[in-house]
């Protein structure tokens, strides 16, 4: 993976939790405590949600590399599409949170970070070690700068927020069609 690639794809992975952060403070403005609490707990979850999708991936995956291509590019796509049914599902009734505790904040963390393990998961599968330090860096990054806005821009309309969700479902699937056009001209 490329550098340019894994910021890309970095930038599609913490685009959600913009979203999510935002939702928990639509509600009632949050105290800059929980802000922070939350921008470093989902941070730090959705990278080691990453790394450790990846490694299970490796450990997993078959000798026949078409074929892992093939699960990776499947399940990241999958991804995909669950993030835009998501949006589009609520987008009637957005849920509006207001995460009052750490123990709230880390269910959360936790709960936002399983479409990340399974993305790990198809790397693991597609990959094999190439840019993902750099990927994990980049999502940690841009998930800290993507929350914090979150959590100051609550109050704006869930439609604006919900597009940034769309956009990144996108652009799973974009990667997830990148990886399989790779396979079959090989």
């Amino acid at each position: 993976m490329k550098i340019l690639t894994a910021i890309l794809l970095a930038l599609v992975l913490a685009a959600d939790s913009f979203r999510i952060s935002a939702s928990c403070s639509a509600y009632k403005k949050m105290p800059y405590a929980h802000g922070l609490l939350l921008t470093l707990t989902f941070s730090a979850f959705h990278t080691i949600f990453l790394l450790l999708g990846y490694l299970l991936g490796t450990l997993i995956r078959s000798d026949e590399p078409k074929y892992n291509v093939s699960i990776g590019a499947v399940m990241i796509s999958m991804i995909g599409i669950k993030m835009i049914v998501g949006v589009i599902r609520k987008s009637k009734n957005a849920p509006q949170l207001y995460v009052t505790d750490a123990k709230s904040i880390l269910l959360l963390s936790i709960a936002t970070s399983l479409d990340i393990l399974i993305v790990g998961l198809g790397l693991g599968f597609d990959i094999g070690g190439s840019g993902l330090w750099w990927c994990a860096g980049f999502m940690a990054f841009f998930t800290v700068v993507s929350t914090f806005l979150g959590v100051l821009m609550g109050r704006q309309s869930p439609k604006r927020r919900s597009w940034i969700t769309i956009v990144a479902g996108i652009g799973l699937l974009v990667f997830a069609a990148r990886i399989l056009i790779r396979v079959l001209t090989a």
